[in-house]
């Protein structure tokens, strides 16, 4: 984990070890995000483009074989 995930920890009063314990690791963030779906209250829902292009593939799928 970088020094900047050791701040945000520290902060939150959690410890490197209770991460690693539970198996959790440092992803990068996202360095564009794109539009994958405005829902019905207008909010806009962002993810990274691989996201956004499974979640369009899966939203397709799922309309195909009936599901809303």
């Amino acid at each position: 984990m970088t020094s900047s995930c050791d701040s945000i920890i520290e902060q939150l009063g959690i410890s490197r070890a209770t991460l690693t314990g539970r198996g959790l690791c440092e992803y990068p963030e996202a360095a564009s995000l794109e539009l994958a779906e405005t829902g019905e209250d207008g909010k806009a829902y962002l993810l990274a483009p691989a996201a956004a292009a499974a979640w369009r593939d899966l939203k397709l799928a799922a309309s195909q074989d009936g599901v809303t």
